[in-house]
């Protein structure tokens, strides 16, 4: 890959197109968390559901990088691969937490991603969050150890890899800010790339 590849130019900003995507990007990964629950009570392994779901979002994001002309070319490489291995981290624990554990406390756990990405954004991105949002956060963190907390009481390896998974998933969104400068189709390219063999 070339480190002297011209930025990429940025796309006007839409911010209903954007929000559209993410919607339709949630109810996504909804359908998925309540899909791969599904498969781990039938007794499909885990591991096999996180590795067709790596692939096919590897083939569909070179796909697209091809109809489009896009470059896959990176020249942050250490931030690059820091998003990829976090993504990766993520999606291993999340499965395995989907498979392991009831599909609300899970969720419940993996949705603590907001509360790390503040703590991260602080550190990495010199980004400090006001007092409104340290007391929501305060509250929503107190909120999930209440809820979690037998879980967590019985050593539940679950439990503990669905809240690992929540950090690991902020930390590849902070390290998304920091790569403002690739083209989206080498971003999720080189993520596939990361995710899929390690399944």
């Amino acid at each position: 890959m070339s480190s002297s590849a011209p930025p990429p130019e940025r796309p006007a900003d839409r911010p209903l197109v954007g929000l559209s995507y993410m919607l339709a990007a949630s109810a996504s990964v909804t359908a998925m968390n309540a899909r791969t629950a599904a498969l781990g009570r039938r007794g499909v392994p885990w591991e096999h559901t996180a590795f067709a779901r790596a692939s096919v979002g590897l083939v569909f994001a070179l796909a697209i990088a091809r109809a489009r002309g896009a470059s896959l070319a990176v020249r942050d490489r250490r931030v690059m691969w820091t998003r990829s291995l976090a993504g990766s981290t993520s999606m291993l624990l999340t499965f395995y937490a989907l498979t392991h554990m009831p599909l609300a406390d899970a969720t419940a756990l993996l949705n603590t991603t907001p509360l790390w990405i503040s703590a991260l954004a602080c550190v990495m991105l010199g980004e400090r969050p006001g007092r409104p949002v340290i007391a929501a956060l305060a509250v929503a963190g107190v909120g999930v150890m209440l809820v979690e907390q037998p879980s967590f009481a019985r050593g539940e390896l679950a439990g503990l890899s669905a809240l690992a998974a929540g950090a690991a998933s902020a930390l590849s969104m902070v390290s998304l800010r920091r790569l403002g400068g690739e083209t989206p189709e080498a971003v999720v390219a080189l993520y596939g790339f990361d995710a899929a063999p390690n399944r």
